[in-house]
């Protein structure tokens, strides 16, 4: 995004944005508009062809998965062992 002029704020390790899920801050080069991004890795899709969506995790907030609390406007969803 960055080659095509976007602006790419990197928020994956600012507390603020962790209670909402936000890894990354798009603003558009044209318009200004600015969109959030969440980016989930799964190493067992590959295997499986499924698509994980937590919905609880007795590490998180009140029991609650990413799914539940995250506030991005788009998912980008990676196959960590094929890349």
């Amino acid at each position: 995004m960055e080659s095509r002029g976007y602006q790419v704020e990197d928020v994956s390790n600012n507390p603020s944005y962790w209670y909402i899920d936000i890894d990354f801050i798009i603003t558009s080069p044209t318009s200004g508009e600015v969109k959030t991004f969440e980016v989930k890795y799964d190493s067992k899709i590959n295997r499986t062809g499924n698509l994980y969506l937590e919905k609880t995790n007795i590490h998180s907030r009140g029991g609650y998965g990413w799914f539940e609390f995250c506030k991005a406007d788009y998912l980008a969803y990676g196959d960590a062992v094929s890349g």
